[in-house]
Formats: C-alpha cells, sequence, structure tokens
C-alpha cells in the first residue's frame, strides 16, 4: 500500500513538472520528434547558444510523450525544475542563457541507441527556425544519451564547441587503443571541449570503462577532464553532474575554434560555485595519461545496449559529496570481470 502512494506521488510529481515547462514541441519537422526551451525573456529572433541533450534509454517513448519524457535526464530535467520555480543554480544558469534541444529517441529491443546523422538532423531544422549562435553549440547527453553524444560528435565533429556525457562510455571504450584513438581523432583535431563523468557506484557504466577513453584523449592533447562522482549510481548520474554550477560555467568558455576564428578555450578550468555553504568543495587535478601498445582491432560498434539503469530516473536530486581525482594507473578494478558486451582497451570486460 505505502509503495502504491509513493508510486503514485512520484508520477503526480513528474506530471506536474513536465505540464509546468514551457517547451516548443515539433513532433514531425525531422525522423526524430523534438522540443525547443527558450529562455524567458527570448524568442526566436534572439541569438542564443543551444545545448542538444540526449536522455537515456529509459525516457524514450512515442512521439505523444515528448512534452513529459524529454523533462526526465539532465538537463531537460533542469528546464523542467526552472519552469516549476526553481529558479538559482544549475537550472537558472541553463533556462535563462540557453536554448536547449530536446531530442526523444523511440528506441526499444535490446539494441536501443541515438544516430549521430538524425541528431544533427534535429539540428540543422532547429537553425532553420530559431537564431542559433554557430559558435556555441554543444552536444551532452546521459547513459544512452551519453553515447550518443560520441557519435552525434564523430559524426559532425566541426560542429560542436564542447561535449558533455554522462554514464555513457562503454562502446567507444571497447575498441583497442589504436582504433579509439582513430575514432577520437576528429573530434580533437576541431578542439571540442570535452568533459565526462562516471559514477563510483555506477554498475552499469563503470568508471573503468571511462577511463581508457580520457586517457587517449590526453595522449592526443585534447581538452579534456573526466570527474567522478562519489557515491553516485547509474539513475543518480542522470541528474547530479548536471546540477553542478561550475559545470555551466566552464561551458559559457566554450566557443567552436572554426567559426570563432580564435582558440576555443584550453584551460583546465577548476569547478568553482557562486555558494560554496550550499555545494561541497570539489578537488581538481588532471586526468592520468597513460600509453599502450596498439593491437588488433576488433569491429567497433555504435550501437547502444539496453540501459538498465534509467527506471529510477523518477526522483529529485540530493546534495552529495563529490571529488575530481587523479586516478591510479587505468583506474580498474584489481579482480577481472567478464561480460558479454567485448573487451575494452585494456582487455576488460564491457557490460553490455
Amino acid at each position: 500500500m505505502h509503495f502504491l502512494l509513493f508510486a503514485g506521488f512520484v508520477s503526480s510529481s513528474l506530471v506536474a513538472l513536465a505540464q509546468a515547462a514551457n517547451l516548443d514541441l515539433y513532433p514531425d519537422s525531422t525522423t526524430l520528434p523534438y522540443a525547443v526551451h527558450l529562455p524567458p525573456s527570448a524568442t526566436k529572433q534572439t541569438k542564443l547558444p543551444a545545448i542538444v541533450f540526449l536522455h537515456g534509454s529509459g525516457s524514450a517513448g512515442p512521439k505523444s510523450a515528448l512534452s513529459s519524457n524529454v523533462l526526465w535526464d539532465g538537463v531537460g530535467q533542469l528546464v523542467s525544475k526552472y519552469d516549476g520555480g526553481e529558479r538559482t543554480g544549475a537550472p537558472k544558469m541553463v533556462a535563462e542563457n540557453y536554448l536547449v534541444v530536446l531530442p526523444l529517441s523511440d528506441a526499444s529491443g535490446s539494441q536501443r541507441q541515438w544516430y549521430g546523422d538524425q541528431v544533427n538532423d534535429v539540428l540543422k531544422d532547429v537553425q532553420s527556425k530559431y537564431n542559433v549562435d554557430p559558435a556555441r553549440i554543444h552536444i551532452s547527453g546521459y547513459s544512452m544519451g551519453g553515447k550518443g553524444s560520441w557519435t552525434t560528435a564523430i559524426n559532425s565533429p566541426g560542429t560542436f564547441a564542447a561535449l558533455i556525457t554522462s554514464a555513457g562510455f562503454s562502446e567507444i571504450s571497447s575498441a583497442v587503443p589504436a582504433l579509439t584513438s582513430a575514432l577520437l581523432s576528429p573530434i580533437v583535431s576541431k578542439k571540442i571541449a570535452i568533459k565526462g563523468f562516471a559514477g563510483t557506484s555506477d554498475d552499469k557504466q563503470p568508471v573503468w570503462t571511462a577511463q581508457p577513453v580520457f586517457d587517449i584523449l590526453s595522449a592526443l592533447g585534447a581538452n579534456a577532464e573526466l570527474e567522478q562522482v562519489q557515491g553516485a549510481d547509474h539513475s543518480k548520474m542522470s541528474i547530479e553532474p548536471w546540477m553542478e554550477e561550475g559545470l555551466w560555467t566552464w561551458l559559457e568558455g566554450q566557443k567552436n575554434h572554426e567559426v570563432s576564428g580564435g582558440e576555443s578555450s584550453t584551460t583546465k578550468n577548476p569547478i568553482t560555485v557562486s555558494d560554496p555553504t550550499t555545494t561541497p568543495a570539489k578537488v581538481i587535478a588532471a586526468v592520468a595519461t597513460t600509453s599502450s601498445s596498439p593491437a588488433a582491432s576488433p569491429t567497433f560498434s555504435s550501437s547502444d545496449t539496453v540501459d538498465g539503469g534509467c527506471s529510477a530516473r523518477r526522483r529529485r536530486s540530493k546534495k552529495r559529496s563529490h571529488s575530481k581525482r587523479r586516478l591510479d594507473g587505468h583506474g580498474l578494478p584489481a579482480k577481472r570481470r567478464e561480460f558479454a558486451g567485448g573487451v575494452d582497451a585494456y582487455g576488460k570486460g564491457v557490460s553490455a
């Protein structure tokens, strides 16, 4: 009985958030339905930076669910919080300063994924309707969407100034170093700034699936940082990293080098907060750089597998202790674990 009452409360809370969000809906403009959130003081003619956010597989659904499902994860939840009355911190920083683009995937079955060409089609359609600043277009995502953000950036590396990914690494880290390096090189060559987040208690996308990617990015000279979110499991990664004010302070300094005609920011900025009494302090350190000998390259697949942790997305974020630190070695567990999804760059299994 208590469980049913709790479930009803959570469901009604989500409906209230969805109804509160001020979204422009485009269910039929492209292959993917999408929604756009504008700052309250802006119009379609206002020149704005844009954030494209790709949700996790648990938020996938038909276009009839467009106005609700895109608000369950990450940046979508931030604008929902803002329109619901939370006018401080990260919700305020995002909702009042960015044009937020929220595509909806209807992925189902065991092979769930975002296709980079479809996401870029959404962006082109948005650019035909709104005054998007071409020097400040950013791609981001959580879990399935985190992996999709890599795919989208690789598909069109000259489009984006920054890439932010949370709990979405396993497919790109499943390749041996030589192949992973080749996949990432286009992103690095375009000077895309990269911020990654991995939860220390995430058993769907463990830290050790993220570390090889950032080792290689560091070796390639990329402007890239990996941050561990202490105690966060997979579901918490859908909102906790996105609530950090320092993330959005960092994003303000990122511009597309090719479009703006100048160097994009290459400084690894410390995470800062406007109110240290409400957000834990951060300890900043560079990501460790390692090298490995190339081996035979397996077939690389960008397809995403079932995101088993998204069902717990329906919750409000709690403040947590959270730090960034240098990883020892490759950040891999001492005990070898076998998984069905393949082998990563350091010979470890990748979870499906």
